[in-house]
Parts: C-alpha cells; sequence; structure tokens
C-alpha cells in the first residue's frame, strides 16, 4: 500500500442491528452523555491499485451485500442543527482480518486491484441540546476501541500512515556499559532485572566483545521472559532465609516420575507444546494416500478408511494481560494461540474441541446489583472493566472459534472482589483467560526429529504486522505500572480463517503419514520470530534471510519483523526436496509457504538484511537457549497478610435459623455468577463441529449449561459391536478456598476435578494425567513462599490418587495498581484440567435429573408409592466424601456473598484424599453398570446449588431433606452451603440400598437426601426436620439464570433476551412421543457406490463430518476445494458419463457465502464447477454444520430436473413451505409414551391452531406442572448461527439421541436426540394408524409423510437402535410437495417445517404447539 494508491467509499443502507444500538444508548447514558439517538451505516474503504472496471466494481459491491446489505456510492446520513457524525474504523497501519478476507474472496474472483477494503462505522448522533466538549470526548471513547480503531475526521483518502520504518539501533554498551542497557529497557519495555543487566552485560561485553544490536535485545526480553522461560518454577527459591532443596518444577514434575500409583501411559510430558497419553488404535476416514493406494497431496482426492493409532493431546495456557488491555482481540488471539500449541504437537496434531475459564473482577452491572460488590472501589483506567472483560473476552473467544471451527464444549467462570479482614483487596482487576485444546494425534507424529545442516527453515501462514511487540516481557509486568502505549502494542489481533488454512495445510502433511514431510514443527507465539525461529534452529544453527519473511505491512521496521507476535502462523524444518510438496498443498489451500532460511550447523542464530548487507542479530544459541544460570527468589511466609475471619465470624453467619435467612442466602449464592447459569457463554459457541463432540456443557430436555465433564470419540466410524473409544476431560480449581489455605487449593482444585471427570467411564484412576496451570502474585511478599507450599501439597495429593501432571503454563504476575495506586493482588489460582482416554463415549451420566416421581407422591416426603405398573420412583444418594463430620464452610461462595471469607476452608487431607480415591472407583463401575441415571458433584454453591442444579436441567421439582444426623453439617445452613467434597446420584429406588451399600463397603459414607417430583415446586426439609423451604422451582431456576440474563443484555438484542427469560417458566420437556425408526450404516463400500463431491472453500469447516456421513450412507467421497475448481481440477474418479454427481455445498465462511459465487470464477473454473453440476443433479443452498442421522438417504437420493444456478436449487426442485402441526392430548393409555428429553435445540414457538388441514399426533400432556391451566408455550428465542445442540455427531451411534433406561429395561430416547432424530420421531407419529388427518390437505400430507415413514424401518434388534441407510424413493420429494401445495391452497397458517430439513429437504424454521388435556 502506498500514497499511489487511492481510497474511495462504498456506504451500505444497512449499519449496526437494532440490539446494538440500544445497548450502545444505555452505555452512553449510563456515561453521563444525553445522547437521544444514533442512526448509523457502513463504509467500505476500498483502496485500489488502479481505477476499478465496472464488472470489478459489481464483483466489489457483491463481495459487500452480505446478509442484505444495499451497496451504494452515496451516504444516507445528513447532520443537521446541533446533530453531528463520528465515524471509526481501524488504524491506518492495522489491517484487519476482515479486510484480509474481503481481498481473498475478491482475489478468487479475478480482481487484482483491490489491495486492501475496510469496514468503518458512521454513527449520525441526535440529542436534545448540543453536546458539550467533555461530552464529546466521553461519547467517541465509548464508540471505539482505542488499541485496534481511530475517528476518521474526514473521509480517508489513502491508508498511508505515515511511517518510515526505523534503522536498526546498535547500543554503546561497551562504552556506556549497564546504563545503555537501562534507556533501552525504558524505550522498549523490555523488563529486564538485575539478573538481565548482569547476564547480558557480560555476554556482549567480555564474550562476545561487541555492542548489541536493539533487535537481538528485543530478542533477548521476548525469549528469556518470565513469560517464556519459567524462570521462577526453574530458579532457587530461598523461604524464611534457608534456600530450598527442591525447584518448583522439580517438586511438580515428581507427580509424574515418581508417583506410585499412575500407570505409565504418558507420552510426551514437559516439553513440546502439548501433552499427550496413549488413546486408541480406530478406524480414521482419511485422504486415499495416507495409504498410499491412490491420490495426490494438494489434488481432489477420495476417502478412505484406515486403522490408527491415535493418541489424545491436552494442552493449557493464559492470555490475561492482552485480555485485560483489549478484551476481543485479547481473548481471540489466546484462543488461536492455543489452537497452534495443539498444531504444533510432536510434528503435526489435530484440535478436536476447546475449554474455556473466565476470572474477573466484581462485575458491578448497574441493572444487576449485589450487596457483596462495592461499586465505590477503583480500577485501572488502562484496562478494561471487569464486566466488559466478561463480554468481549468470552466474544473473542467465540468468535475465533466459530470461525475456526472448534466447539467450545466445557468451561468455568468466576468472579469475585472481597476485602479481606486483613485490609487486603482481593479482585481479579487483571483477569484470568483460561484456554484449553482437546485433541489428538497419529502416534507416528509423536517426536520431532533433530536438524541437519541443508535443511529448510519455512514459515506458513499469515503476513506480518506491527501487532503483539513485546508480549513476553508485557505479560511479565504489574497492569498498572506499565505505560499503556506499550500494553496496547503488545496485544495481537486474530485471523482465524488464516488459521484455519494453515491448519488444514498441517493436516494434509500429517495425512500423508509415514511421508510427512515435517522434520519438526513449531507454533508462534510469545516473542514472535524471534523466538520460534531460533528453537527451530536449537541447538546447531542455521541463517535467516528477514526479506524472505512475507508482510502485510511494509512499514515494520527490522527489529518489528524480528519481533512481532503477529498471528496465525508457525514454523517447520523440511528438507529440500519436500519444499514442492509443500508448497503444492499449501497453493491448493491458500496458504503462505516461505523458505525463510536454512540449517548451517554453525551454532548460531544469524539473521541477515540483503537490502543493506547488514547482520542485525548473529546470537550463539547456547549462550541466550541453553542451560542459563538459575535465578534466585526470595519469600517470607510472614510476609503474608492474614485474609481469614476472626473465629467465630463463621459459625455465627452459619449457625442462625431465622426463617428468612435460607431464603435470603440461597437467592445469592443461584444469582451469583460463579454458581448460576452460563447460557450467556454457552448461546454464542459452536459445541458440536468436527464431528467428534460426545457431550459438552448442555445438559437436558432445555439444553442447561451444567455438565460436569466433555467427552470427544477419536473416529465417526465406529463399526457395530465395538465400543466406540475416545477421551475425556474436566476442570478443577478452587482459589477463593486458596485465600485461607494454599494446600486447601491444591488438594480442593484435584479433588473438584475428579468429581467432575467421575461421571464419564475412564481407562483407570491411574491413567489420569492432567495440565497445571499457576495464575499467581508470585513475586509479591510472602506469596512465593505460599506458593511453594501449594506445589508440597499438589504432590502429595496427587501421589495418593495415582494422577499426575504431565504439562502446564503459569502467569506470576497477577496483581494489578488502581488510579488510586492501590496494589490489588488476585487470588491465587491453581486450574488443574484432567484429561483421560475413555473406553466407551456412551457411558456417561449427566446432572440432569430424569425420573420426577408421579403426583401421587408429592408432598408427603421422599418416599411416594409406586407407578402404576409396579415401577419404583427415584431417589437420591449424598456420597460425602470428607465423611458425615466435617463441612467447614470457609471460602464458601455462600461465606462470600455475605463479605466474608470465614476462617477454615473445605480441604481434601490424606484422609479424604484415600475416600476420594475409593468413592472414585466405586462411581465408576456403578456407571459401567448403568446404575446412574443422574449425577452432579458438591462444589461451588454447596449442597443446595447441586440439587436444584439438577432439577433446574431435568425440569422438575425435587424435595430435599438434610435432617438426618447422618448429613453432614450442624444447621440447616451449613448442611446446604459447604462445599466439602461430595456426589449427588439419582437412582431408582429399587437400587438405592445396593448402590449405597456398594459406597458404604468401601468406607465412604452413602445417605439419602431426598427425591425429584414432577411438580413445580423445591421443598427443603432442614436439620428441624420441619419443612424451611418452599418454593416453585420455576422461580429458583429464575435466579439462578438472573446473573446470566442480566450479562445476556449487554450482548444480545435486549428484546430478545427479555422474550428469553420470561419463556423460561413455563418452558416444558418437547412432547413428541414416538418410536424412532433408525436406518443402518453401510461399513463397507460396494463396488458401484455412488460417488459426491464434498466441496469446501477456505473458511468453511465441518466438511469431513460431513464426508463420514455421507460415506456411512453408501457414498465413495470426494476431498474438492474451490481452488480445484477454480484451475479446472475435476475429480478423475467421477467419470461425467457413467456416475450421477451429487454435489454437497459446504457454504463459505465469510461474507458472500455460497458457491453462487462461481459466476465469478474464472472461466475455466465455471466450465469445472459447470460439470459437477449436471442435469441430474441436485444442488443444496443450506448449510449443514454436520448432517442428521436420517437425512444421508434422503440427501443421496434428491433429484430433480434443470440447472442448478447462483447456489439456488434447480427449477423443477420442490420447496418445502410453512406447515402447522399440532401435538394433542390423547386419552389416557392411548398411545405408549417415550418421553423425547433432548430436541436438537429447536424450541417450540407459540402457534395458533390451524384452519384446515390440520395434522393431528397422538402425545401426552406436556410433562410437569410447570405451567397452570393448560397454558401453551411461550415464543422462544432461536439464535441463528450458534451450530446444532443436540450434541452427540457420531452418525453411525450418537445422534441417535438414545440412551439405556435403567427403569423399564428398555430404549427411550435420552437426552440427546438430535435434529435428525427430532425428524424421524415426528415422522414415527404420523404412521397411519396414530395419523388423524382433517381435510384434504391434511389426508395429502399424511400420506406423503407415510410413504417417507415407509421407507425408514423400524430396527429393534441388537445394533439398539443405530441409523440404517434405506434409500428414499425419488417420488417422495415430489409427493411431499404436492402435499405442501394443497396446504397452501387449502390457506394453511405458516408454521416451521424444520421436520422436513432433517430428510433433506429446503426449510426454514420449526413450529409445533401442544394442546394439554385437562389434568389427572
Amino acid at each position: 500500500m502506498s500514497a499511489a494508491n487511492p481510497v474511495r467509499q462504498l456506504f451500505s443502507t444497512q449499519g449496526l442491528e437494532v440490539g446494538q444500538v440500544q445497548r450502545l444508548l444505555k452505555s452512553v447514558h449510563e456515561l453521563g452523555v444525553p445522547v437521544t439517538a444514533f442512526a448509523t451505516e457502513f463504509c467500505f474503504n476500498v483502496e485500489s491499485s488502479a481505477p476499478l472496471s465496472p464488472e470489478d466494481m459489481t464483483k466489489v459491491k457483491w463481495c459487500l451485500a452480505e446478509g442484505g446489505h444495499v451497496i451504494s456510492a452515496e451516504t444516507r446520513l445528513s447532520a443537521t442543527g446541533h446533530d453531528f457524525i463520528i465515524e471509526v474504523g481501524p488504524r491506518m497501519n492495522f489491517t484487519t482480518a476482515w479486510s484480509t478476507n474481503c481481498v481473498s474472496v475478491l482475489r478468487a474472483a479475478e480482481v487484482e486491484s483491490v489491495s486492501r477494503l475496510e469496514r468503518s462505522r458512521r454513527l449520525l448522533v441526535s440529542s436534545a441540546a448540543p453536546l458539550s466538549k467533555e461530552e464529546k470526548a466521553t461519547l467517541v471513547d465509548a464508540l471505539h476501541d482505542r488499541m485496534t480503531e481511530m475517528v476518521y475526521p474526514t473521509p480517508i483518502a489513502s491508508f498511508e500512515s505515515g511511517v518510515v520504518p526505523k534503522p536498526v539501533q546498535w547500543i554503546p554498551v561497551l562504552k556506556d556499559g549497564r546504563a545503555a542497557l537501562e534507556q533501552i529497557n525504558k524505550e522498549l519495555g523490555l523488563g529486564f532485572d538485575d539478573w538481565d543487566y548482569e547476564y547480558y552485560l557480560n555476554l556482549f561485553v567480555n564474550d562476545l566483545k561487541r555492542d548489541p544490536s536493539d533487535c537481538e535485545l528485543f530478542d533477548l526480553a521476548q525469549s528469556n521472559s518470565e513469560h517464556s522461560r519459567h524462570w521462577f518454577f526453574g530458579g532457587k527459591m530461598v523461604i524464611d532465609g534457608q534456600e530450598q532443596e527442591e525447584s518448583l518444577f522439580k517438586i511438580v514434575k515428581e507427580t509424574l516420575s515418581k508417583n506410585p500409583n499412575a500407570n505409565k501411559n504418558s507420552v510426551i510430558a514437559f516439553h513440546d507444546n502439548s501433552s499427550s497419553i496413549v488413546g486408541a488404535k480406530v478406524p480414521m476416514l482419511l485422504p486415499t494416500y495416507y495409504t498410499g493406494q491412490a491420490g495426490e497431496p494438494g489434488k481432489p482426492c477420495a476417502y478412505t478408511q484406515a486403522d490408527v493409532d491415535m493418541d489424545l493431546l491436552l494442552t493449557c495456557e493464559t492470555h490475561n494481560m492482552p485480555t485485560g488491555i483489549c478484551p476481543f482481540n485479547g481473548a481471540e488471539t489466546g484462543t488461536g494461540g492455543r489452537l497452534r500449541d495443539v498444531q504444533a504437537t510432536g510434528i503435526g496434531g489435530s484440535y478436536v474441541a476447546g475449554t474455556i475459564g473466565y476470572c474477573v473482577g466484581a462485575l458491578n452491572l448497574p441493572h444487576d446489583k449485589k450487596p457483596y460488590e462495592d461499586p465505590s472501589w477503583s480500577y485501572p483506567s488502562t484496562m478494561a472493566s471487569p464486566a466488559r472483560i466478561l463480554i468481549e473476552g468470552s466474544n473473542g473467544c467465540s468468535d475465533y472459534g466459530n470461525k475456526f471451527g472448534e466447539p467450545l464444549i466445557l468451561g468455568f467462570c468466576r468472579s469475585f472482589g472481597l476485602r479481606t479482614a486483613g485490609g487486603e483487596r482481593r479482585e481479579w482487576i487483571k483477569p484470568i483467560l483460561f484456554t484449553g485444546g482437546f485433541g489428538q494425534m497419529d502416534s507416528k507424529h509423536r517426536k520431532k526429529l533433530d536438524p541437519e545442516v541443508g535443511m529448510k527453515v519455512v514459515k506458513i501462514g499469515g503476513p506480518a504486522y506491527r501487532i503483539g511487540m513485546g508480549g513476553g516481557s508485557a505479560s511479565s509486568r504489574a497492569d498498572g505500572d506499565s505505560r499503556s502505549d506499550l500494553d496496547f502494542n503488545a496485544v495481537q489481533r486474530g485471523d482465524a480463517e488464516m488459521e484455519q488454512k494453515m491448519n488444514r495445510v498441517i493436516r494434509a502433511c500429517c495425512e500423508l503419514g509415514e511421508r510427512n514431510p515435517f522434520i519438526q514443527l513449531h507454533d508462534q507465539g510469545c516473542g514472535g520470530n524471534c523466538n520460534v525461529l531460533k528453537e527451530v534452529l536449537d541447538p546447531i544453527g542455521g541463517q535467516i534471510d528477514i526479506r524472505e519473511i512475507v508482510l502485510g505491512d511494509p512499514t515494520m521496521s527490522v527489529v518489528e519483523i524480528w519481533g512481532a507476535e503477529y498471528q496465525e502462523s508457525n514454523c517447520c524444518l523440511v528438507r529440500e526436496e519436500s519444499l514442492p510438496l509443500l508448497r503444492q498443498i499449501a497453493e491448493r489451500e491458500r496458504s503462505a509457504v516461505t523458505a525463510v532460511g536454512t540449517i548451517t550447523g554453525d551454532g548460531t542464530c544469524t539473521v541477515l538484511d540483503k537490502r543493506d548487507g547488514s547482520v542485525p542479530v548473529q546470537l550463539p544459541l547456547d549462550k541466550v537457549l541453553g542451560k542459563l544460570p538459575p535465578k534466585t527468589f526470595r519469600s517470607n511466609r510472614a510476609d503474608l497478610v492474614p485474609a481469614a475471619d476472626p473465629p467465630g465470624i463463621a459459625a455465627a453467619l452459619f449457625g442462625r435459623s431465622d426463617a428468612t435467612l435460607l431464603p435470603v442466602t440461597l437467592d445469592l449464592v443461584l444469582s451469583n455468577v460463579t454458581v448460576g447459569s452460563k447460557r450467556f457463554l454457552t448461546n454464542k459457541v459452536d459445541r458440536s463441529v468436527t464431528g467428534l463432540i460426545a457431550r459438552q456443557q448442555c445438559v437436558g430436555p432445555l439444553m442447561t449449561p451444567l455438565a460436569d465433564c466433555a467427552v470427544i470419540a477419536h473416529s465417526m466410524l465406529t463399526p457395530d459391536g465395538v465400543p466406540v473409544r475416545g477421551g475425556v476431560t474436566a476442570i478443577g480449581e478452587q482459589p477463593i478456598k486458596g485465600l485461607l489455605s494454599g494446600p486447601a487449593n491444591a488438594r480442593m482444585s484435584v479433588g473438584e476435578a475428579l468429581t467432575n471427570i467421575v461421571w464419564a467411564k475412564c481407562t483407570a484412576l491411574g491413567d489420569i494425567k492432567c495440565s497445571g496451570n499457576w495464575m499467581w502474585a508470585s513475586k509479591l511478599p510472602g506469596e512465593g513462599a505460599l506458593m511453594y507450599d501449594t506445589a508440597l501439597a499438589l504432590r502429595e495429593v496427587m501421589h495418593t490418587l495415582g494422577v499426575c501432571i504431565d504439562g502446564g503454563k503459569d502467569s506470576l504476575s497477577m496483581f494489578a495498581r488502581t488510579d488510586t495506586k492501590e496494589l490489588v493482588k488476585a487470588p491465587g489460582e491453581l486450574t488443574i484440567s484432567l484429561y483421560c482416554s475413555c473406553p466407551d463415549v456412551t457411558m456417561t451420566v449427566t446432572p440432569d435429573l430424569k425420573r420426577p416421581a408421579s403426583k401421587a407422591g408429592q408432598g408427603s416426603g421422599f418416599t411416594p408409592p409406586p407407578r402404576a405398573g409396579g415401577e419404583a420412583e427415584a431417589v437420591l444418594l449424598l456420597v460425602q466424601i470428607a465423611g458425615p463430620k466435617l463441612a467447614r464452610t470457609g471460602g464458601s461462595v455462600a461465606a462470600a456473598c455475605f463479605g466474608r471469607l470465614g476462617d477454615t476452608p473445605a480441604d481434601c487431607e490424606p484422609q479424604v484424599a484415600e475416600a476420594l480415591k475409593k468413592a472414585f472407583n466405586v462411581t465408576q463401575d456403578l456407571i459401567g453398570r448403568r446404575l446412574i441415571s443422574a449425577g452432579h458433584d458438591r462444589s461451588d454453591g454447596g449442597l443446595a446449588a447441586a440439587v436444584l442444579e439438577m432439577a433446574f436441567a431435568g425440569n422438575c421439582g425435587v424435595i430435599l431433606d438434610v435432617s438426618g444426623a447422618e448429613v453432614a453439617g450442624q444447621t440447616t445452613l451449613e448442611a446446604l452451603f459447604h462445599e466439602e467434597l461430595g456426589l449427588v446420584l439419582e437412582v431408582a429406588a429399587s437400587q438405592a440400598d445396593a448402590v449405597a451399600a456398594a459406597y458404604t463397603a468401601k468406607g465412604v459414607s452413602c445417605v439419602r437426601i431426598g427425591a425429584p417430583c414432577a411438580a413445580d415446586k423445591v421443598t427443603i426439609i432442614g436439620k428441624s426436620g420441619q419443612v424451611e423451604l418452599e418454593d416453585k422451582m420455576t422461580a429458583l431456576r429464575d435466579r439462578w439464570e438472573s446473573s446470566s440474563f442480566a450479562l445476556e443484555m449487554m450482548q444480545a438484542n435486549p428484546a430478545c433476551v427479555e422474550q428469553e427469560r420470561d419463556s423460561m417458566a413455563v418452558r416444558s420437556t418437547p412432547p413428541i412421543h414416538a418410536s424412532i425408526p433408525s436406518p443402518q450404516p453401510q461399513w463397507s463400500l460396494t463396488a458401484g457406490a455412488p460417488k459426491v463431491g464434498i466441496v469446501r472453500e477456505e473458511g468453511s469447516n465441518g466438511d469431513r463430518e460431513m464426508a463420514a456421513a455421507f460415506r456411512l450412507a453408501g457414498f465413495e467421497c470426494w476431498d474438492v476445494t474451490m481452488t480445484d475448481l477454480a484451475r479446472g481440477d475435476r475429480p478423475r474418479a467421477v467419470p461425467r458419463a457413467r456416475v450421477r454427481r451429487r454435489l454437497l455445498l459446504r457454504r463459505h465462511a465469510r461474507l458472500r457465502q455460497g458457491l453462487g459465487g462461481h459466476v465469478h470464477l474464472p472461466a475455466h473454473g465455471r466450465r469445472a464447477a459447470g460439470r459437477l453440476l449436471q442435469a441430474d443433479g441436485h444442488l443444496l443452498p443450506r448449510r449443514m454444520q454436520r448432517l442428521p442421522a436420517a437425512a444421508p438417504a434422503a440427501v443421496g437420493a434428491i433429484r430433480a430436473r434443470g440447472r442448478a444456478r447462483g447456489g439456488r436449487p434447480a427449477a423443477g426442485a420442490q420447496r418445502v413451505r410453512q406447515v402447522r402441526v399440532e401435538v394433542h392430548q390423547p386419552a389416557r393409555g392411548e398411545v405408549e409414551q417415550h418421553v423425547v428429553r433432548g430436541h436438537g435445540g429447536q424450541h417450540p414457538r407459540r402457534l395458533v391452531r390451524a384452519r384446515r388441514g390440520e395434522v393431528r399426533v397422538p402425545g401426552p400432556r406436556a410433562p410437569g406442572a410447570c405451567g397452570e391451566g393448560g397454558a401453551r408455550p411461550a415464543p422462544l428465542r432461536g439464535r441463528p448461527g450458534q451450530g446444532n445442540q443436540g450434541l452427540p455427531l457420531l452418525p453411525q451411534r450418537l445422534a441417535r439421541g438414545h440412551r439405556r433406561n435403567d427403569y423399564e429395561g428398555r430404549q427411550a430416547p435420552g437426552p440427546h436426540a438430535s435434529p435428525g432424530a427430532f425428524g424421524a420421531q415426528v415422522a414415527a407419529a404420523l404412521d397411519a394408524e396414530r395419523v388423524e388427518p382433517r381435510g384434504a390437505a391434511g389426508r395429502a400430507l399424511a400420506a406423503a409423510l407415510r410413504q417417507r415413514q415407509a421407507v425408514l424401518q423400524l430396527n429393534r434388534g441388537a445394533d439398539r437402535g443405530r441409523p440404517r441407510g434405506c434409500p428414499l424413493p425419488s417420488r417422495a420429494p415430489t409427493a411431499l410437495g404436492q402435499a405442501i401445495q394443497r396446504a397452501r391452497a387449502d390457506r394453511l397458517e405458516s408454521g416451521g417445517p424444520c421436520v422436513f430439513r432433517a430428510f433433506g429437504f429446503e426449510c426454514t424454521s420449526l413450529a409445533v404447539s401442544t394442546t394439554r388435556g385437562e389434568p389427572d
């Protein structure tokens, strides 16, 4: 880009969404700015190196017309009176990911002259009176992110920033000594301490005998920062004046190396980018070139099946400082960096899913005030507020994962700010953004190989930008102490699509198997090129040509090119003869691959600048990456300020028996964001993409975010009769208890993690490994000693349990200074992320209660009479791991809600750890025998929160009785809110004694505490033996959801949020009752199997699971990219004359989506696309994140006449229009009642009854007494684009939504029914014997659906309801279309035919209403 390249403006008639404008108005009003209205529009600033032709301008407008935008050369905003226009957009020297993707789309459409295209926001500001200068300044600050954006006073004419690259500086240490280092340290914010000054002065003055360059010093500051080197963990510890024999590293590593109870399944530990354990040998869907059968990397290729030994990977890290400074960008690049850690494990790993965690300060929400939050406290102006961090940070993580194609399936969230009894303020002003990656890796690729002279150093991924300067050193400083300009420079920007392109290059190389060209693979993270390139050269050395690095900003200086932490870039080492293959793969994926250096064997890292022939960097690797002298750290335990309350305060607080205290305490605990619903987080993340997610965080009929663990499968192709192997992960952390006792923090974090992971079947307790991540203010007085004691306790409890740490990260500057200069420490956080191999991913237990008692038993204790037919009721059991005597409340959420910490926290001392070990093994055995229908751990919020959450998720009432002496706690408050380790189980009453006996036989306390019930009622019987609380379950659930909805109001359309919130009380299990016909997968292909091309574009995802679904439906699948079509490549194995081609489109995941863009392909590309879209083919225009269970056969059989153009169906294709389906209450006993507890996230909406053509589907009354008088469900808000919510995605097994029913010994739909299963249930319910059609249209519709039902045969055999590939007669769509036309002619009111989308038809939305009969 240069001054010669002009910029012209295009305007969109649409601007910010209504909800965004409402939230913006609300935020500026809270700041005291009296704005009355905003009118908005987008301005597109198009930079081109040459005038755009009319054809090119048409393509540009097409590219920008996403979402119905109308593009014009004229603005529609005009200011009059004292109104004014503000325009904000990206900084001149900051090319956004949005621009990069726009330019990529235009280049693919042969618009070469556009070099940059940025979008700015124009706002017409109206007010009743002119705004003052100060009000305008406040308004401008609220309207943009000053790190990445700027105000445009006038329309920009050029993106020229005026920046001139700075030349390399040489620092005169030979002349000025330490003073020269101190000066450059101040200018660049290098973070040097006394050790650094001494070591580097000696290195250059005595060893190298020359002055260093600023590049070299910047390099050393990043490569040897605390963030990169972990000096504190590896250093000498002097505690209370005595040097300790062991470093923290040694202590933590001995949890693995000297653990007497651990199994030897670790593959990678304490090195590389991730940890790894042995997984399983499983059948994988891979390109044919993996086995050497056929195909060529970089070309269209068929998929085949091969058995591969897969290892499980786990990596966890934090991105705290960047998220505090710029929440969205900091959080999204944290996700991107962690994804690159997975990619660069060994010589290539594969992501599957992510985990997430947020710890922020007191939220102080203006519309949700809490009595324990103090709004008068000061915060640093250089950092975002806790509420903004939580909202925008989670937006960044969600946005990156959604664009990249990684689901987030597990997490935690904490908000805390409190002044302790000792006067210290403890709060996460500097937040924690914790991100974990759970993946897998071909065991062939475990080890990086040694470099050899002549090998090439290659960069893969995106270009360099002037971003992320000094991130390593900045993250090691206290926030509030440093210069804000340096902090802003240290934050990066993310481009998820760019990373996905790079990921596909790595995946293609890994899928070459033994021929993988990578010798080494490293991720670029902290320190940028200066770190990652030295890692590749180490230990034998090499030479780098800095001008070979691809730049996105030509004004970057050498030090910026060398040190910037720009994202979406990895570095690999390959043999020279492998370069053509690597480039061929990268060209197909549109990812840059550049050879930037060569291994020389001289032992140095030498950087050449061929522009002037200089050598800005020449460092001996053994002096800068070798075993450097350790640093020494001193800490005294006496320097810690005690945080505990005086003795007796906690006893007095929890010893009260006032009748009003229990409801108040329960209200405060449930509405605390730590305990409350996390729906505001799960609503905006994809939780299913990759096709390997067996268990994510949402459970029960209403998809309540509550799961304790997450489970993934290795493969989508596990055949019948073979358990689906996979992995399970869970998280534990207890930082608030750590304010009272560091050792308790460690022990309880491990204990909580184990009580979470226990709900999925593990191979063995000794097989469980974990990542240990430390977030601490370790260098402040006394904190180092506390951290050391915590590590010792961690090693002890892990040796007892047989659990090991095999990796982790640290962030040891967790403190900040406010604008009033108060130093605020964050609570010390130790996050334990467990992972283990799972022998059968279907053996999981979720928290949602599944067997509410009948009405006959309500209100009279928890032993209701048996159901009709002799079936017993369910009961709740409490497994008290800490025993019946311990009920310590220190550090509990309940105490914090009253502004106190208490004195003694719950703990997992050796005797408790032994009981935990026994309880874990007993629970695992019971899960294997399928005797537990629901389970949850007792943790934050205590027993009250655990039991009520189970009821909330199960959408039913519950009776909780803690009156027994065997239930720990002297008072009702103690019993309900202490947080000792425990498990709550729901089991059949007939099995309760046997289950309890299994625990007591091992010396673990297990007692009955209540039962679920069908009524909308919660009854709590306290220590008095009387009912101490009785309330509606829905009312308590509203309180539990309140914090989530308060945050949701800040990130979504407030009107939609209110609608969803108001509907919570009347939500019910979808009343669809039917048997589920399941087609059988085809495990082996026939000789004449039809071929299908899975077409993908850069930025798209989900293609591999779609290929697996088609493969199981009997298709031979081919991987085809838009690059293949654009350059005229066509799968040779798909002969045009012999095979009917079916093309399933993967929609473009950016901007204008769909193959509709093929009209802008080059001529030969249009011809290639045309050959695939023959007259007998059919193009599906809708994006499908995955293929529903019932869809493969239907999609394969849909045919239409005519040619599809522009991403639309062929002219002769039948479109499905809105159809009304009414579900009516039958007479008692009319049909077998199979309640479907999961429905793929499709919510019922309110509908009026159809006037004519009504179809009646028998079904029972909606369960529960949660709505009175037969009221219909209120309308619920759908969330377009958030991905499928019916979770299990394995086509052959998990998507069926079945789970063993342990009460009746027969199959019943489980809580995971997918949209496909939902559709199949409706189709089955419309069987001829059950349908009561009304009118001609109703009869026609019933006939069409019976025809569809006829080909989906019910199979109740040994396959247990797995899908069967049954072909759909081509006449079915036509018949259905005719029925729909008849229905339209009869003026059926519009509903939503999502049911039919599951069968492959083009549909819009789902609408099902319920008519209930009279109460029993």
